[in-house]
């Protein structure tokens, strides 16, 4: 489709979005009885000098995308409900035919909260994408993905809270030139907040994971992962919330090496007017390898953090910017270099939004990322630029 024609459908949607956009909505959607339905859609034009992440050659294109939504809510009682939600992402390219055209994610959930302020929640998730080319030459990897789940958040006592979660995942490439990259995962987490003090709260966890490839035989990709923090909390009551975690992990592999370090998780929120808000983020944790996104070895370090600025002063118009910094540090040395491989991932950007009316958003973002590794075919700038609509009642 050519780019003139898919603007021009851009800005058709618009105008019909705009025109059957109700001055109000309720902020949770339409009720009917029971039943609540959320939809949402965005519409989309992004460019980017550099599709296919590379050092040198590089690839320009456009791509149009709309974004339909949709969340279900059915009431079996108060506090009690059945959600199943939808997401799609369709897509249409300027220049390039090897990267899919679509992706595609739904789940259905079951939610329970008590009057003791106590939280169950059970369910199923499937997601249907794909791994991204790197080439003219390349193609993309589509996978399927299923997770099943419990969680809750009990309230043991006025002053401790406790939250458990198990999550069984796993992810199958539709193609099985890319089973290495194949992997069952059970996962389980714990955390405990005692909630008595006034600002600040002790709280502590764990998580514990397995991941094995059940199509492979590979005892250095077969890994148990566990990772312990200990820290506090803020309470949301003043200018500043969120929590400051230091820790511990620690990684045994089937093959028996085995590796532990220093672990962190740290989320702040500082607010300090209404029109005026900081977000940082850092952490260090390990993060198994995808062979086929370019990823080395098993594993790796990835040690960053990022910081978010809003600023709402001119309301319907609102501004962010986010600076991020990644280190990852893989665990196995590259099979052509012999050097262990160290990446400096860096970007930035700017959100320029405006709210026509309450259900409609149009953004505007500029983005400028990069990749300096100690191995060159790994390195690539790019800068990209988006322009969107979002309907929301």
């Amino acid at each position: 489709m050519r780019i003139g024609s898919r603007i021009f459908f851009l800005l058709f949607e618009v105008l019909l979005i705009t025109l059957y956009c109700p001055s109000a909505f309720s902020a949770e959607g339409f009720e009917w009885g029971h039943f609540r339905v959320m939809p949402a859609l965005s519409l989309s034009e992004r460019y980017t000098d550099n599709i296919y992440l590379n050092h040198t050659n590089t690839v320009s294109d456009f791509i149009t995308e709309a974004a339909p939504t949709l969340a279900l809510d059915f009431a079996l009682a108060t506090k009690n409900y059945l959600t199943l939600r939808y997401a799609g992402e369709f897509r249409a390219y300027s220049n390039t035919d090897n990267f899919s055209k679509d992706a595609q994610h739904a789940g259905l959930f079951w939610t329970w909260e008590t009057p003791k302020e106590s939280t169950l929640r059970v369910g199923l998730q499937a997601d249907f994408d794909s791994l991204q080319p790197y080439s003219l030459s390349d193609r993309y990897k589509a996978y399927k993905g299923k997770e099943v789940f419990g969680e809750t958040t009990l309230k043991l006592t006025a002053f401790t809270d406790i939250g458990i979660r198990y999550g069984h995942t796993i992810r199958r490439f539709d193609d099985s030139l890319y089973a290495i990259d194949d992997f069952n995962q059970d996962a389980v987490a714990f955390s405990a907040a005692y909630t008595k003090f006034y600002i600040t709260e002790p709280v502590i966890s764990y998580t514990f994971s397995h991941l094995y490839n059940q199509e492979i035989e590979d005892p250095f990709r077969d890994l148990t992962v566990q990772t312990f923090l200990i820290g506090v909390q803020w309470k949301p009551t003043g200018e500043l919330a969120g929590f400051f975690k230091p820790g511990y992990f620690h990684i045994t592999s089937k093959s028996g090496d085995k590796t532990s370090g220093f672990a962190m998780d740290v989320a702040m929120t500082y607010q300090p007017t209404v029109f005026t808000q900081f977000k940082i983020r850092v952490y260090r944790n390990p993060v198994r390898s995808t062979v086929f996104a370019r990823e080395s070895g098993n594993y790796y370090i990835s040690t960053g953090g990022n910081i978010n600025a809003y600023y709402s002063r001119w309301y319907p118009i609102t501004v962010d910017a986010t600076v991020l910094y990644t280190n990852n540090n893989f665990n196995m040395r590259d099979i052509i270099t012999d050097l262990r491989r160290t990446d400096n991932y860096f970007s930035a950007g700017l959100n320029v939004r405006y709210s026509l009316r309450e259900c409609l958003t149009v953004l505007l973002r500029y983005e400028y990322r990069t990749n300096n590794s100690n191995i060159a075919s790994f390195d690539y700038n790019e800068n990209r630029a988006i322009a969107s609509i979002s309907f929301a009642p």
